[in-house]
């Protein structure tokens, strides 16, 4: 089947990544997934036509490396990643509870510190760390998928079909690391051409 993640329902498959299912369909999803069944190139086993999943490329791969490296980030470049973090926030217009959310909800007296520029990156947490990296990523993908940035701005806002009719910021927002992977996977994959 070869290095692939799929999106299904808003939830990353990535062989290789623990997958807990119950349902039969589910069960036959993670077949396909593991490369024990194979299929019609467009249908799955249930007949769903797998235009509604996503064929990601190794850039999956890319980003879990990423994320697992972030815990090597030295305490300068969470520095500058935190300052760059309230740069993008501005871009994005993005309010403080916001903000807050995507970067793991650290205190609010701490947010503050660090939106002050009163930061002390040996206490970033490696969540903040990680979820750092991934909105730079996102950032970058941005940019390089728009050559003005502020319509890659507005699309975070806009409703994607990707995301359930949701918006890639609602996505975001739903706080969890795993959120903001969904939203970087994506954009890799338009990046590649997926």
């Amino acid at each position: 089947m070869g290095r692939y993640a799929f999106f299904v329902h808003n939830m990353v498959f990535h062989p290789g990544w623990p997958i807990f299912f119950s349902s039969q369909r589910s069960r036959q999803l993670r077949d396909l997934i593991s490369g024990e069944i194979s299929v019609q190139p467009n249908t799955l086993p249930n007949g769903i036509n797998s235009s509604k999943i996503c064929r990601m490329t190794n850039t999956n791969q890319n980003l879990r490396q990423e994320i697992i490296a972030a815990g090597e980030i030295t305490d300068a470049e969470s520095g500058a990643m935190i300052r760059a973090f309230f740069n993008l926030a501005k871009r994005w217009a993005l309010t403080d509870r916001q903000g807050r959310i995507l970067l793991g909800s650290p205190a609010a007296r701490t947010f503050a510190r660090w939106k002050a520029g009163q930061t002390e990156p040996s206490r970033i947490s490696r969540d903040t760390r990680e979820r750092l990296s991934i909105l730079m990523g996102i950032h970058k993908n941005l940019r390089y998928l728009f050559s003005d940035p502020s319509r890659g701005y507005a699309w975070l806002r806009k409703p994607n079909q990707a995301f359930g009719g949701a918006s890639a910021l609602d996505r975001l927002l739903a706080g969890s690391i795993t959120d903001l992977a969904a939203v970087r996977t994506y954009l890799d994959a338009e990046r590649a051409g997926w």
